[in-house]
């Protein structure tokens, strides 16, 4: 007697057990950052015809199962820390094994940390690739590198150029003339002051203060150039720094209070808005200040607040690294305790023309697959080849769609009671026919 209806029932248990894998794997992954779903794809088995017979009588061997993987995008939970990332739109991340060099591995999930020696990982140590950038701030695509964030601390630069854009106010006619010294103590000796900052070639900031007097003219009137000293506040005293006369220099206006020349004696006047000074501090270094660093931020003499509107200069002390931050187009810079910020290299997303067919290793991390295609790597956000971009200080949420996976839950279970029932029917139709000859 022929039985296939055994067999296809059984069949039909292992294809609904196999769907109920699937559930379960995804329920139980509901919480899992960049987890991506699997559902279970039917088929049926190949017909088989019986000898003589027509089209009608070719009865199926049951039905089986794949898994298909269901690249979605999820939505995104915040996160407190700047090594989280998710991505908005395709592409994956690229980590490699420590363990084994060259063993390239994609996830979706952006839960990295930075570990001792400054590399970002995920939980399992896998290295995060991306992009170097060279010191012209140019990012070399041409091979992935690790990800390395500095642990070390960052060495002092000195100051060598300070950019200042002051306005001293025109309507301050208080005089005098250039034989009265400046005395930072007496503030009958200047009119007003601007401030500005010089780190040393050991990282020590020093703080300097210019004083400013407005000069007579050769009238005996009200003038447009104003002799500048500068003195350096240290120990809860001024000290004149560069020595007295070189620490004095004189701006020069013209009649419509634009800045006209800068001279050290207040003879030859320099047109380029320039001063340079020669600091005394543990050793001599050579500063310049520029009155007009640019059209729009140069020195005035207008009638209004005495202030400094712009103020700017290279140069800073020493400092360790105090986080990171990363941008949406994958740029990792590192931010420092001086307030400095260098960009250490790009994030590197990865994209296949099928990424459903990557095959799914665990760790939410996926090995390419020749039918996934050739890896395509890119910055996020190049929109040649559709790369996502970054949010940072997020992770992306699993994809599982837990009302679905209940109702195909229930589903399943009730698929697998009615093919345990087709064999305990079959059976009891076997078991007749054995009766019969009995």
């Amino acid at each position: 007697m022929y039985a296939s209806s055994l067999f296809n029932g059984l069949a039909g248990i292992k294809a609904h057990t196999r769907a109920m894998e699937s559930v379960a794997d995804n329920i139980s992954n509901v919480s899992t950052p960049g987890y991506k779903s699997t559902r279970a794809a039917f088929e049926d088995l190949i017909y088989q015809k019986l000898g003589g017979a027509g089209a009608d009588d070719q009865p199926g061997s049951g039905a089986f199962t794949n898994v298909v993987n269901i690249m979605a995008q999820s939505s995104m939970q915040p996160s407190d820390y700047a090594t989280d990332m998710a991505i908005n739109g395709n592409g994956f991340f690229t980590v490699e094994d420590p363990q084994d060099e060259g063993a390239l591995y994609y996830t979706r999930s952006g839960d990295f940390t930075i570990d001792q020696n400054g590399l970002v990982v995920n939980p399992e140590g896998y290295v995060l690739k991306g992009f170097a950038i060279d010191d012209e701030g140019e990012i070399n695509k041409n091979v992935l590198v690790d990800i390395v964030v500095p642990r070390a601390p960052q060495g002092a630069e000195p100051t060598d150029l300070v950019n200042l854009g002051i306005n001293l106010n025109a309507a301050d006619t208080r005089t005098f003339n250039d034989s009265q010294a400046i005395d930072p103590t007496n503030i009958n000796t200047y009119n007003t002051t601007s401030s500005f900052e010089v780190v040393d070639a050991d990282g020590v900031t020093h703080y300097l203060t210019a004083f400013h007097q407005r000069q007579k003219n050769e009238d005996g009137g009200v003038g447009l150039t104003w002799k500048t000293s500068v003195f350096e506040y240290s120990g809860g005293t001024y000290i004149d720094n560069p020595p007295d006369p070189d620490n004095t220099y004189y701006l020069r206006f013209d009649d419509k209070g634009q800045l006209s020349g800068v001279s050290p004696n207040g003879t030859a006047y320099a047109d380029n808005g320039e001063i340079n000074l020669d600091f005394e501090f543990d050793e001599e270094q050579r500063v310049t200040l520029d009155y007009s660093p640019t059209a729009r931020n140069s020195s005035t003499m207008l009638a209004g607040a005495n202030e400094t509107f712009y103020l700017d200069h290279n140069g800073y002390s020493a400092g360790s690294i105090t986080g990171v931050d990363i941008d949406r187009y994958g740029m990792i810079t590192a931010l420092f305790s001086n307030e400095e910020k260098e960009q250490i290299g790009v994030v590197a997303l990865t994209n296949f023309k099928s990424p459903t067919e990557l095959n799914r290793i665990g760790g939410t991390l996926w090995q390419a697959t020749a039918a996934a295609g050739d890896p395509q790597v890119e910055q996020p956000g190049d929109e040649d080849l559709a790369m996502g971009k970054i949010k940072a200080y997020a992770l992306e949420n699993s994809d599982v769609d837990m009302s679905e996976q209940f109702v195909n839950m229930i589903n399943y279970q009730r698929a697998f009671q009615a093919n345990s029932k087709s064999i305990t029917t079959s059976d009891e139709m076997l078991q007749k026919a054995i009766n019969l000859k009995t």
